[in-house]
Order: structure tokens, then sequence, then C-alpha cells
């Protein structure tokens, strides 16, 4: 496999169950790897521990209906300064356009950069 990009998807307030999502100038770039690594560090944690956070990668043919195809972290428990790894899914191939889509707890917050390495077969 050979590396196609390594970038910055998200860095940013994650505000309880209000999803947020990666830059959309990146959706191009992150649908055209064929597998997708993830590093999401969390800076800062606010409200009562532990804090869950989920992660999604998600797919789109035509960047207004999006389907989620991996759950890169599913209500993971997270700590301020432990940076956490996932991967997307191998068995659901990704469309020409992809976005992370972040969300916590009600009423707590989490301070998140998250990169993204994306490789080719």
């Amino acid at each position: 496999m050979s590396r196609l990009f390594g970038v910055k998807v998200f860095e940013g307030w994650v505000n309880g169950t209000t999803v947020v999502y990666s830059d959309p100038a990146l959706n191009g770039q992150l649908g055209s790897a064929d597998a997708i690594r993830f590093q999401v560090n969390p800076e800062d944690v606010q409200g009562t521990a532990p804090v869950a956070l989920t992660v999604y990668f998600q797919c789109s043919g035509d960047g207004l209906n999006w389907e989620n195809n991996a759950a890169i972290l599913n209500a993971a428990t997270v700590t301020a300064g432990t940076a956490v790894f996932g991967s997307s899914s191998s068995t659901t191939m990704p469309m020409s356009q992809g976005r992370v889509a972040l969300s916590c707890e009600a009423a707590k917050r989490v301070y998140v950069k998250a990169w993204a390495t994306g490789r080719s077969n």
C-alpha cells in the first residue's frame, strides 16, 4: 500500500450530541483512499468524567447524501492528552467523497485535533 496523504481533518470543540464535520474542502481527498487510518487527540475534556467520543467516517457519491462507512470510535472513553486510533472499514468501499463526523455526550465537550492518513491498494 502506498501513502496518498496525511492531513489534519478537524480541530475544534465537539459540543455534546451536535455533530461536527471535517472541512468540506477535504471531501475529495478523503474519498480518494482505499483505506484510511485515523488519529484523534482529545486536547481538553469538559464535563463529568468519563466522556464518550464518537467518530464516524462517512462517504458520499454526490456530497449531499452521506452514509456511515465505519465507526472509527464508537462512544469511546477519552481523556485529555491521550491519543486514540482507528481505521476505516476495509469491507465497505468508500465512494468519491469522504468526511469525518464527530460527536460526544450531552452536556459534555471535547476539544479535538484529528488526522487522517490515506493509502491506496
